[in-house]
């Protein structure tokens, strides 16, 4: 890649802790990449340490601004400045190339690309390559900071760090590189991810608003499945709220936020829990209606569960966000997934049994209204099953991450919105299912004073099944509030 480039001396060297307080960011952060505690190769050797995802200027997607930009904010420094090692003062033969990944080894021969006899300490391509697409800096203890535009192709490109020169000890590389794309320091697989969760905010928001403007006028006599797809909702609603604002905040400043992106993974598992947990509690209650949290003598044991999958999943997750950009082989991806597919799938079957079971005892019982609330139940839950198998297998062999970057427009729905657009359908199917009515055994209603007075209080009253009709009229006009209630054993 032809580049040219602007270098400047580096005004000030910031402190080693300074690298090591943001090389975890750095490290997460799949468009820049920050030295922390690198060691300098060893001599005559080429090591590979980053995935950059970058669209030229024609074919992004969003172009603010002109072609992608590389920098080099490189320089030398002593691992411990009283021991021993060799001096860092005019070292030369240590080198960061950027180049594209599938020609890596096309323009490196691997036994000569530290050269030749009369090139000896300095890095070379292949003696038949065109090295179209590269940028290069040399990595010195004046800690220079070099920009380039790359004029190159989309595509993956590759971060190398080589050292021709010789064999340094006490020596490590400080600093970091990092890219911008023409719209902005998002990865280009990452980049629709920002509108993705955008569109989902303001569908949660609507789909809270409308269950919350239902459900609050009967609050003290809903079920706790009703109450618990309220939490969901706002749960939902806060969690694309903050992955959008991470996306945001990185695609403008390339700063990877790690509390945003802790508090966003968090909500995401917080509502996948919570839904669990209305499903779970309120169908090995033996009275899955007004059940609480605190009345199952099995609570203990759903949250102990739900605990269990929160870590395992968080750690899943935070594999994931650097998975491309560390080119993380597929039996490490699948070694950190089978723990919360583990735990999701007894999640899963226990839910079914359980469901099976209290719909096995409504029948017993001849609640026939409540008998099919739990069967559409369990056939939402059948389909968010399925639903939750190809999540799976389309988030651990997601294809679209690799070279082709046609295919990085529908990295978002491998990665992030198949999981988002399933849970997102399976929970409008149960609000349609446990909209609050009249006809699940609610009753709402205010009595006019108008043509008598009150008499008495609002009451719960146990109706006999024979009972079919109940006076509304107590003699002279005047009227009794009645509140029906369920048939009792």
């Amino acid at each position: 890649m032809g580049a040219e480039s602007r270098r400047r001396p580096r005004a000030a060297r910031r402190p080693a802790l300074w690298w090591a307080l943001t090389g975890l960011v750095g490290r997460a952060a799949a468009e820049t990449f920050v030295f922390d505690e690198v060691p300098v190769p060893p001599g005559k050797t080429l090591q590979t340490q980053f995935l950059f995802y970058v669209y030229s200027h024609e074919d992004s997607p969003a172009a603010r601004s002109g072609p992608p930009v590389v920098k080099f904010d490189l320089g030398l420094q002593k691992i411990r400045e009283e021991g021993e090692g060799h001096s860092i003062e005019g070292y030369q033969g240590l080198e960061a190339l950027v180049l594209p990944r599938k020609d890596l080894w096309a323009l490196v021969d691997p036994s000569k690309f530290c050269g030749h006899a009369d090139t000896q300490g300095k890095f070379v391509f292949h003696e038949d390559a065109r090295p179209a697409g590269v940028v290069r800096h040399e990595i010195s203890s004046s800690h220079l900071v070099e920009e380039a535009e790359m004029t190159g192709r989309s595509g993956v490109y590759v971060l190398v760090l080589t050292n021709c020169g010789a064999d340094l000890t006490n020596v490590k590389v400080s600093g970091s590189v990092s890219v911008q794309n023409p719209h902005g320091f998002l990865p280009a697989i990452d980049y629709p991810k920002k509108t993705l969760f955008g569109t989902l905010a303001v569908l949660y928001s609507v789909s809270t608003l409308t269950w919350l403007y239902v459900a609050l006028r009967w609050w003290s006599e809903l079920y706790y499945v009703q109450k618990g797809i309220a939490l969901i909702n706002i749960t939902g609603a806060i969690e694309c709220v903050l992955w959008w604002l991470f996306y945001y905040q990185w695609n403008e400043s390339s700063e990877f936020n790690s509390l945003l992106f802790l508090l966003a993974g968090l909500s995401t598992l917080w509502k996948v829990m919570a839904a669990f947990r209305a499903v779970l509690i309120s169908s090995i209650s033996a009275e899955p209606f007004t059940v609480d949290d605190e009345d199952s003598d099995d609570s203990l044991k759903v949250h102990v569960a739900l605990v269990l999958y929160m870590v395992c999943s968080f750690n899943e997750m935070t594999v994931s966000a650097f998975r491309h950009s560390r080119a993380l082989q597929l039996d490490f991806v699948l070694m950190n997934a089978a723990p919360p597919i583990a735990v999701a799938s007894a999640l899963f079957l226990w839910s079914h049994v359980s469901l099976a079971r209290a719909i096995t005892l409504m029948k017993e019982r001849r609640h026939d209204a409540d008998v099919k609330l739990f069967i559409r139940s369990q056939a939402i839950l059948v389909l968010a099953t399925l639903g939750g198998l190809i999540v799976v297998l389309l988030h651990v062999f997601d294809p679209t991450a690799g070279d082709d970057f046609d295919q990085w427009s529908s990295h978002w729905f491998f990665s992030d919105g198949a999981f988002q657009l399933i849970f997102f359908a399976s929970l409008c199917a149960a609000m349609f299912t446990w909209l609050p009515s009249q006809s699940q055994g609610h009753e709402y209603s205010q009595v006019s004073q108008a043509g008598g007075d009150l008499i008495g209080a609002p009451s719960e009253m146990v109706w006999d099944s024979e009972v079919d009709v109940v006076d509304d009229e107590v003699g002279c006009g005047k009227k009794v509030a009645v509140k029906p209630m369920r048939a009792a054993e």
